[in-house]
């Protein structure tokens, strides 16, 4: 035969709240070396599976920031997470406070670190963005006056070249002409049947003759001049090989630029990943603070005529177990 089940105490009777200390159990809260206790509580919010394990990613960053190591990324973002799915608003989930604040504290820490990063990026690009800029406009000066020399040059080896060529065409209409001479005077000879040298065409013969002297004396000094402008080409172009080597080296400056771009937009990015998250935490945090809370009401100890009170208060009083 079952034995009659034994009526439930009262929550503010003393066997009532010996009871709940026997079916509750400590709590400590450890927060940067220091530890704080906190009134043992128990719930579903306590026991489900999933705050253990909330507890156990919170424990180890909050071993990590103790020993004064970085937090992976990934385990600080898991932590965010675990804190945003807490049960605090079910039966014991004030026990589970504890695990916002250092996790709150290391994403500070991590935005801090972040911050101060971004900030050293910010400053080295600078630095080389102005001295790829300084580069460019050197490199551009010396551009430009290579063009314009290179320009200056061209178009007096055009204007050679065109001088040059009118005097060739005309010493070769003249050679023609001189030599359609020479063949009228021999023909004009045979006729007259005698060779002089002082007839009617031998003035005009030397005229002429002078006049290519003349021609081919200019064509020389027109090949002289073409002979010495070859010296300033060459160093023209070598020039233009230097500005090419210096175009070269600022091309890694370039690529380094390029990549500290990359890695300041992936700092921003994950710093305003962490922003919105702490941010949408901080405003859950506030709507819990805005709803009213229950307070509990003050138990009192019933005294117990059977045995001697004690002057120690309920609540200090050792748990005993219940009889059976």
């Amino acid at each position: 035969m079952a034995s009659p089940e034994q009526p439930k105490a009262r929550p503010d009777s003393p066997r009532g709240i010996r009871e709940l200390f026997d079916s509750v159990r400590g709590v400590v809260v450890e927060s940067q070396g220091r530890r704080y206790s906190c009134r043992p509580q128990r719930g579903t919010g306590v026991q489900c599976a999933r705050a253990n394990k909330h507890a156990e990613d919170v424990t180890q960053l909050t071993r990590m920031a103790d020993r004064g190591d970085p937090p992976p990324l990934h385990l600080l973002r898991r932590c965010l997470q675990r804190i945003c799915d807490l049960e605090i608003s079910s039966s014991g989930g004030d026990a589970l406070l504890w695990m916002v604040s250092p996790v709150l504290e290391a994403a500070r820490r991590q935005l801090m670190q972040d911050s101060q990063e971004r900030r050293m990026v910010e400053a080295e690009a600078n630095t080389f963005r102005q001295r790829l800029e300084m580069c460019a406009m050197e490199v551009e000066d010396q551009r430009s006056k290579h063009l314009r020399e290179q320009e200056r040059i061209r178009v007096r080896v055009r204007q050679q070249q065109e001088t040059t060529k009118a005097m060739v065409m005309k010493a070769l209409t003249l050679l023609e002409e001189r030599r359609e001479l020479e063949a009228a005077c021999r023909q004009l000879e045979l006729q007259i049947g005698r060779k002089t040298e002082d007839g009617p065409f031998g003035a005009e013969k030397r005229q002429l003759k002078a006049e290519v002297d003349q021609l081919q004396a200019n064509l020389n000094e027109l090949n002289e001049m073409k002979n010495s402008l070859a010296e300033p080409t060459e160093a023209a172009e070598e020039r233009v090989a230097k500005l090419r080597h210096l175009i070269e080296e600022t091309q890694p400056l370039l690529a380094k630029k390029e990549q500290l771009r990359r890695e300041q937009a992936r700092v921003a990015e994950e710093n305003e990943d962490l922003e919105k998250e702490i941010e949408e935490l901080q405003q859950q945090r506030a709507k819990k603070e805005k709803r009213p809370s229950v307070k509990p009401r003050q138990s009192v100890a019933l005294p117990n005529p059977k045995r001697k009170v004690s002057q120690r208060p309920a609540s200090l009083l050792p748990p005993v177990k219940p009889s059976a």
